[in-house]
């Protein structure tokens, strides 16, 4: 309220998980939360900090206050970095035109001590050298070289910094998603999906003996050729056993206009080695993706069909350029007043219901007999559907 008065006005992030104007944190591990309170407040540091600690009688003072310079807060982040028992600040400062400034601010004994700053594009936050600490990736892109790196930074004992670089493939454009994820072997992966050349490429980053390096990198053309792909489709752990897989789109086999693809997914290891997992075919249109047998590989081929309140996606055994495909299974997302009764058709069946959306499949004659015949639980146990974030990323 004082500092409204004089004159502030609330100033929260706009980014990140912790955009409120009042946050409540311990950050000194007594178990007793402070207040922090962002404000705007113009002058020569337009922007404020106000950390509060309250006192046994329920009123709250003024411990610390944190100064810094732009047009906003763009995000806070609250991580103990050198685990002394006091909460670090991570605080990204806007500059406007899509600039943006980031500090490393200790806490120690509620007296602030910037320990860096440095300009980024993201940043996240996790454990990436495995010493049971969080440590700082900083990525920066200059959009007009289309180059860039990331930057890890740790907190060591005395608030020592450690620092170390590496660069992004030349050419990644922007980025679609930044995240943590386990390679093959078992290690800790900072993983970077990115626009390049009208598709995507991901970089993987590692920590190893305080080497900190671009594993996927090819240094002969400073790309990660062996991760680019169209489409948007993005790393993920896609059969949930704990170890993140990148896609590698394949097109179907087929002579019409339209061509349709499967993503085959693959395993990373920590020098850079990948090993095929599995194959899904996402329709990201109707929001399903289903995993796929690998002897499907070369003998099927698929085609779209849609009517109001039906979209249908049909699989075919592939014949060759000289003779029509067989269609052996069709899966359906039903939509309107009338989808249950479609779903509900001789021969359908349901795989899921969402909201107003039933999912149906429907096994065709020639599924029965081939080599690769499929019933009804495999679909249902390999038919899954596809969630926002995926995509959106950050």
């Amino acid at each position: 309220d004082e500092e409204l008065r004089a004159g502030a006005s609330y100033s929260a992030p706009i980014a990140g998980n912790f955009r409120q104007s009042v946050q409540l944190r311990d950050l000194d591990s007594d178990g007793v939360n402070e207040a922090l309170a962002f404000f705007g407040t113009g002058g020569e540091h337009p922007l404020r900090i106000c950390v509060y600690r309250v006192n046994d009688d329920g009123t709250y003072e003024t411990v610390s206050v944190i100064e810094g310079d732009g047009t906003g807060i763009e995000r806070v982040y609250y991580t103990d970095m050198d685990a002394d028992g006091f909460t670090d600040l991570i605080v990204g400062w806007s500059q406007g035109s899509g600039i943006n400034m980031l500090t490393v601010i200790s806490l120690r004994d509620f007296v602030p001590a910037k320990l860096t700053s440095t300009d980024y594009t993201e940043f996240i936050v996790a454990d990436l050298d495995g010493d049971k600490r969080d440590d700082l990736a900083v990525v920066r892109i200059d959009e007009a070289t289309q180059t860039g790196a990331v930057d890890i930074y740790s907190l060591r004992a005395n608030d020592e910094l450690f620092t170390a670089y590496a660069p992004l493939s030349s050419g990644l454009e922007s980025i679609s998603k930044l995240g943590v994820g386990n390679l093959s072997d078992g290690r800790v992966a900072l993983f970077l999906d990115g626009a390049y050349q009208g598709g995507t490429i991901t970089d993987i980053f590692t920590m190893d003996n305080d080497m900190w390096s671009n594993i996927t990198l090819d240094k002969k053309n400073n790309v990660s050729s062996s991760t680019v792909r169209a489409g948007v489709a993005s790393y993920r752990d896609i059969n949930t056993d704990g170890i993140t897989e990148v896609p590698r789109p394949r097109t179907l086999p087929g002579n019409g206009e339209v061509s349709y693809r499967v993503l085959d997914w693959y395993s990373i290891d920590s020098n850079g080695k990948d090993t095929f997992i599995l194959t899904t075919y996402h329709n990201s249109s109707d929001g399903w993706y289903l995993i796929v047998p690998t002897d499907w590989r070369g003998k099927v081929t698929a085609h779209r069909s849609d009517l109001p309140g039906e979209h249908s996606i049909i699989f075919s055994l592939w014949n060759g350029d000289s003779a029509p495909p067989d269609d052996f299974l069709t899966i359906y997302t039903l939509s309107g007043e009338n989808r249950s009764d479609r779903a509900g058709r001789p021969g359908r069946f349901r795989l899921r219901v969402v909201d107003e959306i039933i999912y149906a499949a429907e096994l065709l004659s020639a599924n029965f007999g081939w080599d690769n015949e499929i019933d009804e639980n495999y679909l249902r146990d390999n038919f899954k559907l596809i969630y926002s974030d995926w995509d959106t990323g950050l």
